[in-house]
């Protein structure tokens, strides 16, 4: 029977992060779990430890990361989870989740659906060449992992440092990409082979050159993964590849950025953008429930410990059941 990996990043939110270790639960599931390294871990293990069911298959890595928003520390946290995950079974898929996701399914359909596309890789890209207003995030070099960008107008230094960096960016030289490589970009969160996985950690492990360019790109984490996988082998069993190509050659290419294709097609994640939360995805709640139910998601992000209450608890009342 196919075994099945779950890498969790979380930092805040424990009552979601109990539910969500829970909603985990299965003899075919191991779950990884790197705690942000500037929080306190203390209260995530106690979930763990109070919970005999929890130790067989929830582990805490070690190698912990000072996580900065939209920064490369977030890869680096995401790479030490792949390294434990490869390293220690032979997993079908691995997916990655925050602390702030929960299954919009129960696990054994989680685990059957996903045993019925064990080549597949669901993880959202687009070329960013096709979506030009991304551009910038590789074309300059972003400092974030020394100076963090996060409600950087609420910081005085920041607010400064920003602010200029901002207004004078575009008379700063274009750096070039990395040569025989398209670029890549695509949502944090996805649920990739155990091949997949291993080739990416192999790849990070021999690369030394791309992982310098994208320690100084903006938001790495958002295209770091895409440009690996679909500058590889693994491209061609990305899923919704042939749909996004056909999408290529249907569309003006003036045309791709205000037309492109549904995120969640890709990698199965309810994420809502529409601005209820402003720059940040909307913290979800029970007017979300019907929208989050016809989906055709496995998981649904951002939940809430109180604003996300009720939700939780009428997404649990329905996979209890089915």
């Amino acid at each position: 029977m196919p075994k099945f990996a779950y890498l969790i990043q979380a930092h805040s939110n424990f009552i979601v992060f109990k539910e969500l270790i829970l909603a985990l639960q299965h003899p075919l599931v191991d779950i990884f779990i790197h705690i942000d390294k500037k929080v306190d871990i203390e209260p995530f293990k106690k979930i763990i430890d109070d919970n005999a069911t929890y130790k067989k298959n929830a582990y805490f890595i070690s190698d912990r990361v000072d996580v900065k928003w939209m920064g490369f520390s977030q890869v680096q946290a995401t790479l030490h989870l792949l390294k434990y995950a490869v390293n220690n079974n032979e997993y079908s898929h691995i997916s990655l989740i925050s602390g702030a996701d929960y299954p919009v399914k129960r696990i054994e359909e989680i685990n059957d659906f996903l045993s019925k596309n064990i080549h597949s890789e669901f993880i959202s890209f687009w070329r960013l060449s096709d979506r030009p207003t991304w551009l910038h995030k590789i074309e300059y070099y972003y400092p974030i992992d020394f100076i963090g960008i996060r409600n950087w107008k609420k910081d005085a230094f920041k607010l400064f440092f920003w602010g200029l960096f901002f207004s004078i960016r575009h008379l700063f030289p274009k750096r070039s990409f990395l040569k025989n490589i398209e670029p890549y970009g695509g949502s944090s969160w996805w649920t990739i082979t155990g091949d997949a996985a291993r080739f990416i950690v192999n790849f990070s492990c021999e690369n030394t050159e791309f992982n310098n360019y994208y320690k100084y790109c903006h938001a790495s984490d958002e295209m770091y993964f895409q440009t690996i996988l679909l500058n590889s082998r693994f491209k061609e069993n990305v899923f919704m590849y042939k749909e996004y190509t056909q999408w290529r050659n249907d569309c003006r290419s003036d045309e791709f950025e205000d037309n492109m294709l549904d995120e969640k097609l890709f990698n199965l994640r309810f994420i809502d953008w529409s601005g209820r939360n402003g720059f940040y995805p909307t913290v979800l709640d029970e007017s979300d429930y019907k929208l989050i139910l016809n989906s055709n998601c496995l998981f649904a992000r951002k939940f809430d410990d109180k604003k996300s209450e009720k939700l939780l608890s009428m997404i649990k009342k329905n996979n209890s059941h089915e």
